[in-house]
């Protein structure tokens, strides 16, 4: 997707599903971030609050596990 078809739909309101490899709790983190109204998007010390918490809980927030046997299947298809 080019840029400006980027910057037209997030203009629209459009925003990125969320991925099979990130937690729910961190995608609500990442939705709050994405707020048009900069009031209602968290603060820096509130975020790393948070991420700091949720770190400590030791629950893979990230899983990069599904992709282990198919990240690298299509590498061909980068090659321009």
């Amino acid at each position: 997707m080019d840029g400006k078809k980027i910057a037209n739909l997030l203009g629209e309101g459009y925003r990125m599903p969320k991925p099979q490899h990130v937690d729910n709790e961190l995608y609500q983190i990442m939705m709050r971030c994405w707020q048009n109204d900069p009031d209602e998007r968290p603060a820096f010390t509130e975020l790393k609050k948070q991420l700091k918490d949720m770190e400590s809980l030791h629950k893979r927030l990230i899983n990069m596990r599904i992709y282990d046997k198919r990240l690298y299947v299509n590498v061909e298809d980068l090659i321009v």
